[in-house]
């Protein structure tokens, strides 16, 4: 990732549209890998319907204690100061994302549940995913340090961050932790 941030920061200057579409790629070239090695793993299929539902019991814990440290943080670190939304965001615009986001995230379920269809038919082994996913995660660490190298505002952004939000990772942590 910091050699990606180094070589975006050395090429800022060169044109990188081809960045955000090579991270999507590799996103969805990641859970379709990760969609072969659940294919693959006899025990996760046989044990589907009772780790579906611990995981969702995790998720809804872990994200909910998540949301609620970031919440209690945020209101101490704006002193529970609450801003108006913006009047510029009309609910159309608002359905139109929302609309975009679900699209978006049923592509990437479609493409993990596309890697365990070939995995469970044979078209590709469940081996070759753990092999194969390692370089596409370093392809996509990559890019993304690229992309973060590359954006002049990034520096900009970080300098003026509240130093109190170095808490945010911890907080969130502490909130996901049983």
């Amino acid at each position: 990732m910091l050699a990606g941030m180094l070589t975006g920061f050395l090429l800022r200057k060169r044109n990188q549209s081809f960045i955000h579409p090579a991270i999507t790629v590799l996103i969805w070239a990641l859970l379709f890998l990760l969609g072969i090695e659940v294919g693959g793993n006899e025990a996760i299929i046989r044990g589907l319907h009772t780790i579906g539902l611990e995981a969702v019991v995790l998720t809804l814990g872990g994200t909910l204690g998540s949301v609620t440290a970031a919440r209690l943080l945020w209101q101490a670190l704006t002193d529970g100061k609450k801003k108006r939304p913006s009047e510029t965001n009309t609910s159309q615009s608002a359905q139109s994302d929302t609309l975009h986001a679900l699209k978006g995230s049923l592509v990437i379920v479609g493409f993990f549940v596309l890697g365990v269809l070939c995995s469970l038919m044979g078209i590709v082994p469940g081996h070759v995913g753990s092999r194969v996913s390692f370089y596409a995660l370093c392809g996509l660490m990559t890019c993304v340090g690229i992309s973060v190298g590359n954006d002049p505002q990034t520096l900009k952004n970080f300098r003026s961050l509240n130093p109190r939000l170095v808490f945010l990772p911890v907080m969130t942590i502490l909130g996901s932790t049983k």
